[in-house]
């Protein structure tokens, strides 16, 4: 919230919610084990042909995907409460969040790719 208090316009504030961070997440997190897990030439893992620069890429598409998830769990009528754009503006406030991590850090690596 702090993050968000600086970084948010002030007519969308209201739309950062608690909610939409624990649907973010869970789904940022339900992410994590979607994707291709081998190279498709058979040589060994994404994370090994990827080296340094697995992770980053790994929490980027975790965080795309997740909200992916989110938004076609709202069009499908699964998720009820709230509005996606509570989601998405929790989402946007949660890259400036991120940014505070710094480059060393897989997190604030992946908000280049997000």
């Amino acid at each position: 919230m702090p993050v968000a208090g600086m970084m948010i316009d002030e007519s969308q504030r209201q739309c950062i919610t608690f909610d939409a961070f624990f649907e973010n997440t869970t789904f940022h997190e339900v992410a994590h084990g979607l994707g291709v897990k081998n190279t498709i030439n058979g040589k060994g893992t994404v994370r090994e042909a990827l080296k340094e620069q697995y992770s980053a890429l790994e929490e980027g598409k975790a965080d795309i995907l997740g909200l992916y998830l989110v938004t076609k769990l709202y069009e499908m009528g699964e998720i009820t409460s709230g509005e996606i754009m509570n989601n998405y503006v929790t989402f946007f406030a949660g890259i400036f969040r991120s940014g505070r991590f710094g480059a060393s850090n897989a997190h604030g690596k992946a908000i280049c790719f997000a």
